[in-house]
């Protein structure tokens, strides 16, 4: 039956309640309840609607309980009206074991009564804002015809179902529904989605394929090959194959196109400009003081009313200016200017390059603004930003914090699913304030302060929880991962107290934001992906997308492309997509309603984004099935609605863009699970010689350190060799020599099993030299930046002499480790500091935001 008729149905049927029955409480006498039961049985006046809708509980039933949840829910805070009754109705879809008679107190009919007007505000709780849409307003006293008469049909029929009406689903979907959606309701329960920060698809994924060597995808999404390539006539949109000189970016004397392979895992120590005027700089190779106001901007970048396409040739000169700003030296060298240049190789990043080779990866995918952090975030959950272009639009000049609160009237895409079917999962505070001076201290509920209220308390969760949720097979149908907040201004040198410890873990964060080093981002990603479909009840049925906000000033090639603008004030009086009347944010474009007077008609520079799930096929690379348009970080919103079956009319609350925004669910193919068995995933493994042996638990080895092989391998071979004091009461500490002066270290894991070694096992280095007086054990400690040998006592050994030892470039657990592979010790007590050479390369530390690669060789 459509959505209209069923609404006018509904309409009637809310019509000839309240006529008959004028007191609210009334309803809840049997008269009343039976009448309402008769209505949509069969012989009933509403049989025609009873058909249409499957009942799935007596009317009766839940209007009777919905008074008395409401009842009981008066004990709670009564700060948000809707948000308390949105409670209600979650909780009025389950049940009660105890039956219906929830009571303890005597009710009174006043009672009844005022909650019967609260009822009828409740059947139009579907997107609609009670605090300023209700409360307080002469809506309060309407009757519900008068409110459903002033409701679209699609609402009216949500309403209906969290009433406890629902379609009946047991046909066929329509004809004209997209058979890859249903295959992805049909296959898909559970779908993730982790956003990470601020790296650009070359600076990370470039090199994922080889093509000028033959290494190519093996399945493209769509298969229509003239859609596949309506953005791009390359299989694979990298690097490879590319010629690199028209890369070139210039500043003064340095010119450079892009570099394979990056010289650290923190690469660029400094952090890279990434607002909106900085972007369109690196895009267009212009003055960033020309692109504030719109009568500047437009006549160089688009002087016909039509984008030029931009040259992607101002990364190096404004890096230059980043320097300068965020760190401070206004004379850089010329090896610094070029490391925003500076590529990841597959190997240097295993686990995000394993998931794209092994699942799927859109090379087609652009950020959905040419600017930072807030605007994007908030178009992939809201499909607006509300004018903001830049961060701090709607901050208090008193936070400084980058952190915006967007007007309450701002939906997201969980304001359209069921409060049960959604969680946000985060783990670092932001604003990083104490709570009485930020009014929150979780981003989203910073940026969307109607989610502050304690009704969506059991939506906020941290990571540990998703571990446990996703191993025991209880997430909710949408998971939405927050990464522990980093960055800032330039990567900051090697710690030893305890409390640089926490000032540098928070600095750093998970969320590979330059200057953060990104193997802890890697290693963020391979726990979700290990809690999801290593150990995951629900792995089979489980989908998980893995995304960037931004490039933030890393390098790309491609240019984005235009946009659709937002639609005009003149077209939209309520100024759904832009700032309210009278905001004065920064940069505030009184005539256009946004920041810079920017009109959103212009996509961001392309980021990875990734999809694993049993369903997609290894070597997948995917873009958008739709003509004219590419995929942004409002397809997350369009696939996500689609697959949830919300109506396409709901959508309007979001962004303009969501409506049309191309939906991948064809990235799951029915063939795929088949292909999987043999895939393993971080795989990146180097080539073994023939004769290559596995390292056992107990080997005694020589270690051979190589630190970083870019911009090229080390010219001397180092081994560690004897220990040194300053003095004889002095620690122990190991240095750095010629392969005649080595030292055997015997290498042992910390749990009692004995065999092989495997990748990511805990083990400790003890030294083979006499004279050591039972001091052998390797460790770092707070005392000094040094690294030395403390106690050989098994039982005395602590964490700070326990190593994790992983092969460089691959993450795949229980890999066996062989002499001659590469290797890295990161610390347990300082973890991520890895064992490295000091500066002199003559005695042995710990540090973070190094390769500090070793290759362990047979000492006999």
């Amino acid at each position: 039956m459509p959505g209209k008729d069923i609404g006018a149905l509904a309409t009637e049927l809310a019509r000839s309640l309240s006529e008959q029955f004028s007191r609210p409480e009334a309803l809840l006498e049997p008269e009343g309840m039976a009448e309402l039961d008769g209505l949509t049985k069969d012989g009933g006046r509403y049989t025609e609607l009873g058909k249409a809708l499957e009942l799935s509980r007596p009317p009766s039933e839940v209007l009777r309980e919905g008074l008395q949840v409401a009842y009981r829910s008066m004990a709670e805070a009564t700060a948000s009206l809707g948000k308390r009754v949105e409670s209600c109705v979650t909780r009025l879809r389950t049940p009660n074991e105890g039956g219906l008679v929830l009571y303890e107190d005597r009710v009174t009919a006043d009672r009844l009564a005022e909650w019967g007007r609260k009822l009828e505000a409740l059947w139009t709780t579907v997107e609609v804002d009670f605090q300023t849409r209700f409360v307080g307003s002469d809506e309060d006293q309407q009757s519900i015809p008068e409110l459903l008469e002033s409701l679209p049909s699609w609402k009216l029929e949500a309403i209906l179902g969290r009433l406890g009406f629902h379609r009946d689903e047991s046909g066929e979907d329509p004809p004209d529904a997209d058979p890859a959606v249903g295959f992805m309701r049909e296959h898909i329960d559970h779908v993730i989605v982790v956003m990470l920060e601020n790296r650009g698809f070359d600076h990370v994924l470039g090199m994922l394929y080889d093509t000028a060597n033959d290494d190519e995808p093996l399945r493209l999404v769509p298969d229509d090959d003239e859609l596949y390539r309506q953005h791009s006539t390359a299989v694979f949109e990298g690097l490879a194959g590319l010629p690199l000189d028209a890369c070139v970016n210039t500043y003064e004397d340095v010119s450079t196109g892009p570099i394979l392979g990056a010289r650290s895992p923190k690469t660029p120590r400094f952090n890279p400009h990434e607002d909106f005027v900085h972007i369109l700089a690196q895009m267009y190779d212009v003055a960033p003081a020309k692109m504030t106001e719109a009568e500047t901007r437009n006549p160089l970048l688009k002087p016909e009313g039509v984008y030029l396409e931009p040259t992607m040739t101002g990364y190096v000169r404004d890096y230059v200016d980043s320097i300068a700003h965020h760190g401070k030296v206004e004379d850089p060298p010329d090896d610094d200017i070029r490391e925003v240049m500076e590529m990841y190789l597959p190997e240097q990043l295993p686990v995000l390059n394993g998931l794209a080779r092994s699942f799927a990866v859109s090379d087609m995918w652009f950020c959905s603004v040419p600017s930072q952090t807030n605007t994007n975030r908030a178009y992939y959950l809201s499909g607006t930003a509300r004018g903001l272009v830049t961060n701090t639009f709607y901050e208090p000049e008193s936070l400084k914090q980058h952190a915006d609160s967007l007007p309450a009237d701002t939906s997201t895409v969980f304001d359209l699913l069921d409060k049960a079917d959604w969680m946000y999962f985060w783990q670092a505070k932001w604003p990083p304030l104490p709570k009485d001076v930020a009014r929150y201290n979780q981003y989203l509920r910073y940026m969307f302060p109607n989610y502050q209220s304690t009704a969506y308390n059991d939506n906020f969760a941290k990571l540990e929880d998703f571990v446990e949720r996703a191993e025991q097979g209880r997430l909710p149908k949408l998971s939405v991962i927050e990464p522990a907040w980093g960055g800032g201004d330039v990567f900051r040198h090697r710690y030893v107290s305890p409390m640089d410890l926490q000032r540098r873990k928070f600095s750093q964060g998970n969320d590979m934001h330059p200057p953060s080093q990104l193997t802890q981002g890697e290693d963020l990603i391979r726990r979700i992906y290990e809690a999801a479909f290593i150990r995951g009840k629900d792995r089979d049925r489980t989908m998980l997308i893995i995304t960037f906000d931004e490039n933030g000033g890393t390098f790309d090639h491609f240019p984005p492309p235009a946009a659709t603008p937002i639609p005009s004030i003149e077209d939209s009086p309520t100024r759904h997509e832009r700032a309210p009347e009278g905001h004065e944010g920064p940069n505030m474009d009184d005539a256009t309603g946004t920041q810079f007077g920017f009109e959103f008609d212009m996509y961001g520079i392309r980021v990875p984004t990734i999809v694993v799930a049993p369903y997609v096929a290894p070597g997948t690379v995917f873009r958008s099935s739709t003509p004219g348009l590419p995929l942004d970080h409002t397809s997350l919103i369009s696939t996500i609605l689609a697959w949830r079956g919300i109506p396409r009319e709901n959508w309007s609350v979001l962004g303009s863009r969501v409506a049309t925004a191309p939906i991948f669910a064809n990235v799951l193919q029915s063939d795929a699970r088949d292909m999987r068995k043999e895939t393993e995933v971080f795989h990146a493994m180097p080539t073994r010689d023939e004769e290559a042996r596995p390292v056992a638990d107990g080997d005694q080895v020589y270690l051979r350190y190589v630190g970083s092989r870019w911009p090229a391998p080390p010219l001397t071979r180092l081994y560690v060799g004897p220990f040194h004091q300053t003095n004889r009461f002095s620690k122990l500490f190991p240095t750095l020599g010629p392969l005649s002066r080595a030292v055997p270290l015997t290498v042992q894991r910390r749990s009692p099993s004995r065999g092989k070694l495997r990748n990511g096992e805990e083990i400790t280095l003890t030294s083979t030299e006499e004279g050591m007086n039972g001091y052998s054990v390797l460790g770092a400690w707070t005392t000094t930046a040094e690294a030395y040998y403390h106690t050989s006592n098994p039982r005395s050994v602590s964490d700070n002499q326990t190593w994790l030892l992983e092969l460089f470039a691959t993450r795949n657990p229980g890999e066996q480790i062989y002499y001659g592979d590469e290797v890295t010790f990161t610390n347990k007590s300082f973890s991520p500091q890895r064992l490295i050479a000091t500066d002199g390369k003559d005695y042995l530390t710990t540090n973070d935001g190094e390769w500090a690669i070793w290759v362990i060789e047979p000492a006999s």
